[in-house]
């Protein structure tokens, strides 16, 4: 895929240009891999995906186990990489997603783990998931209760109820 894009998002220039590899495998009887590079430009910042995606299916469950190792500079000349793995699942009714990625940034790193995340067509994440930030800072979570609120604990400690938009 190769071109510019442009979009007026909320009254804000959103432009994007350069060139996106996508490779796909032969299906088999069982899935297939795709793997992902390029450079691509959104406004000033530039983005090197490296990515490859194992997909599966058995039943009527797809899986896709996806490594992520990307590069790119940020708008004001930040050099970052991105670098992990998640699994993600669907079903056809409910999506599951269990990994960590990390983002490297002036010998900063910024770690997004999700743990048991599971929704379901209109409904709100399963009770028992998590998403937390880590940085040098601390950890940020929030952990989800099957309901329309999730709890957000911050790096202090420090709890709160986080209303979602789901249904449920």
């Amino acid at each position: 895929l190769q071109g510019d894009w442009s979009s007026d998002v909320c009254s804000s220039d959103l432009r994007m240009n350069g060139t996106l590899n996508l490779t796909f495998s032969e299906r088999s009887a069982t899935g297939w891999t795709v793997r992902s590079s390029g450079e691509l430009t959104l406004n000033r910042a530039v983005h090197r995906p490296n990515a490859t995606a194992v997909v599966s299916f058995a039943g009527g469950v797809r899986t896709a186990r996806v490594t992520v190792n990307g590069s790119g500079t940020g708008p004001r000349g930040t050099a970052y990489t991105t670098a992990g793995s998640y699994t993600s699942t669907w079903d056809g009714t409910c999506l599951g997603v269990d990994g960590t990625v990390a983002v490297t940034a002036n010998a900063q790193t910024l770690t997004v783990t999700v743990s048991n995340w599971r929704r379901c067509r209109g409904a709100c994440p399963e009770a028992g998931g998590s998403l937390a930030l880590s940085a040098p800072g601390g950890t940020a979570t929030i952990a989800y209760s099957g309901g329309p609120t999730a709890t957000v604990t911050g790096p202090r400690g420090r709890s709160g109820t986080l209303a979602l938009f789901c249904g449920g």
